[in-house]
């Protein structure tokens, strides 16, 4: 009995710091494949509905291949195998003839908006193709890349699509064989493939061999992702429990690198500043140093000269189409460069105060590495916390960009019932950065006159007036720490009465309870324009009360609307949503923050994991 136990803990323990990883993840008709080593990782995925496709997906440059097939019914395939550097195969078993009605090669956003819209979008190829009439070369790459061809080789057994990415650094290929009937090609006028051909397979046994000249990425172990506590804390799971946190714990593997962190598959393969930092908050007990450490230097790689979190990276393809459109957008002078460089997007406004508490927590967590002069992101680190507090001393609230669709989380204007001033950024994220920096300066995180030094050599003006008058530090910071009473709204009850009747008969749910809530008001999603506010309860509070010092009554308007069951508030026995319009004026806003759109009356797993931490951490 003994040994069997010892096998069954060797077997364990050698599962757990595995080098390589493989999984699978089947949801109704689809099939997820993901498969990672030093030599490369892929996502593969078949899908029968909406559409037949296979993608196959990996976070080198995020970039990979998909094909649309026709017919019906599922697409059987066998396990991929990794068989070179970023080199992966599979065999696909067709039981009848098939085609092939679209393939494409190179970057993920490209298959993602093709999925979408069902063709790529290419109008933006005529002004650029216009400004290179003398580069015949890098014309020539452009129209290649809007039409790849299928090459019939090997007596029409081999099928091959090559590409040749945008920025010329990289090639991407597919390629079919069969012993079998031979591949045969079809013009079609109507067809949406890039090339403007399909492909019919032949029945039978189908080898698919995918690869690129893509750098892959290096992954973590369990051993090298995981504090060793967390492992401990595994280790004694019951066994049913115990398999569902390494079903888990794959899919963070799979998106966890030394490099960076990635924020999804296969749709988003790549950095995300925002994903990153909340991520790393609420993984930290579990993560290793060394793994904590990776994730913030990406972050703090991609900061710019002011100190500004990128939301995201475009990589590959997408960052050449990118600059090349911004380059003929400028007139088209010169040559075009840097066309192999990742492009950041940094029109997110929430991403650059979420560094600090994330910093207080890794202090907390024992970190010291990151506050030391000699080390390649101090200074960056510093033109972030200059940034935070010259923004902060303006005292005015932020907006989003004044004719974006983006500003936090919540994505979108709609996300925002079309405010300019999110309650998240003014009200949570701006004082807990603030907070944060407080915390470690008075636990000496830094030294003080080190930091003084930088600022003065590198011209952080505003850090270096705050290092040097504390006082008004704290006054700013204790301004910021009462600016959610602007969000706060107080209606009559009349008119609560008659817009919570109206929500219930909305969602067709009877309201729960006699009393009446929101007697005292609640804490508002977002300003508008004329910063009034847009009367939708949300649940950013969750994240005030993961960060705020709040008085009493600050913490029961951050509480009441989880302490009211839908549809008055947030609790549901499924979740917590993120809003709801229970309190909405109108048929308009109720039903933009119903349960078919993204920030309505839906569940998001990390706003609830943040109220759990925020509440634990209340009550001791």
């Amino acid at each position: 009995m003994q040994k069997l136990f010892l096998l069954a803990m060797a077997l364990f323990v050698s599962s757990t710091f595995a080098s390589s990883l493989e999984f699978t993840v089947n949801v109704g008709s689809e099939r997820n494949y993901f498969i990672q080593s030093e030599k490369g990782a892929f996502h593969v995925l078949t899908r029968v509905k909406p559409n037949r496709r296979l993608v196959i997906a990996s976070p080198a440059g995020n970039t990979g291949a998909a094909m649309w097939l026709s017919g019906s019914g599922q697409i059987k395939t066998s396990r991929p195998k990794l068989v070179g550097r970023e080199k992966v195969s599979l065999k696909l078993f067709l039981r009848k003839n098939c085609l092939v009605k679209a393939a494409l090669l190179g970057s993920i956003r490209t298959i993602r908006d093709f999925n979408n819209l069902g063709y790529i979008p290419s109008d933006w190829t005529i002004p650029v193709l216009k400004a290179l009439d003398k580069n015949e070369v890098l014309s020539n790459r452009v129209k290649a890349w809007l039409c790849p061809k299928w090459k019939l080789v090997g007596q029409g057994r081999v099928a091959v699509r090559k590409l040749k990415g945008l920025c010329g650094q990289h090639e991407y290929t597919i390629m079919l064989s069969t012993e079998g009937e031979k591949f045969s090609l079809e013009s079609a006028r109507k067809t949406n493939d890039p090339g403007k051909e399909i492909l019919r397979l032949p029945k039978g046994e189908v080898e698919l061999t995918y690869w690129s000249t893509q750098r892959p990425l290096t992954p973590f172990t369990e051993a090298e992702l995981l504090s060793p506590r967390a492992i401990s804390t595994l280790r004694k799971l019951p066994l049913k429990s115990r398999k569902r946190k390494k079903e888990l714990l794959q899919g963070l593997r799979f998106l966890a690198y030394k490099e960076k962190f990635l924020a999804g598959s296969w749709r988003f393969l790549t950095y995300f500043g925002r994903d990153t930092l909340i991520s790393l908050r609420l993984l930290m007990p579990a993560l290793s140093p060394q793994a904590l450490e990776a994730g913030l230097g990406a972050v703090l790689e991609r900061l710019d000269e002011r100190g500004e979190v990128a939301h995201e990276e475009s990589l590959a393809c997408q960052a050449a189409k990118e600059r090349l459109i911004e380059w003929a957008k400028e007139g088209g002078k010169g040559q075009p460069e840097h066309l192999d460089k990742p492009l950041m997007d940094r029109k997110m406004i929430d991403d650059v105060y979420l560094l600090l508490p994330l910093l207080m927590d890794y202090y907390y967590s024992g970190g010291r590495k990151l506050f030391q002069r000699d080390q390649e992101y101090y200074r960056p680190l510093l033109r972030n916390i200059n940034l935070v507090l010259e923004e902060a001393a303006c005292g005015e609230l932020v907006a989003i960009e004044e004719h974006g669709h983006t500003g936090d989380w919540r994505d979108s204007n709609e996300g925002l019932g079309w405010g300019r001033y999110p309650f998240s950024v003014n009200a949570v994220h701006i004082p807990a950065a603030l907070e944060a920096l407080r915390t470690l300066w008075q636990h000496n995180a830094w030294c003080k006159n080190e930091m003084l030094e930088v600022a003065r050599e590198e011209g952080l003006r505003s850090l270096e007036l705050h290092l040097v008058m504390s006082n008004r530090f704290h006054a700013i910071a204790d301004y910021w720490n009462s600016r959610w009473k602007r969000f706060r709204v107080i209606l009559p009850k009349e008119e609560r009465t008659k817009r919570l009747m109206a929500h219930s008969k909305f969602v067709g749910l009877p309201r729960q309870g006699v009393e009446l809530p929101y007697d005292k008001g609640f804490l508002a999603l977002s300003l508008d324009e004329k910063k009034t506010a847009v009367p939708i309860i949300q649940g950013d509070t969750s994240l005030q009360l993961l960060d705020l010092p709040l008085d009493e009554e600050g913490l029961e308007l951050a509480l009441v609307p989880f302490e009211t069951a839908f549809p008055d508030g947030l609790m549901t026995p499924a979740g917590l949503l993120v809003a709801t319009g229970a309190l909405a004026p109108g048929p308009y806003l109720r039903k933009l923050f119903d349960r078919n759109h993204y920030h309505g009356e839906v569940i998001w797993g990390w706003p609830q994991i943040a109220l759990h931490i925020a509440l634990l951490r209340r009550l001791g």
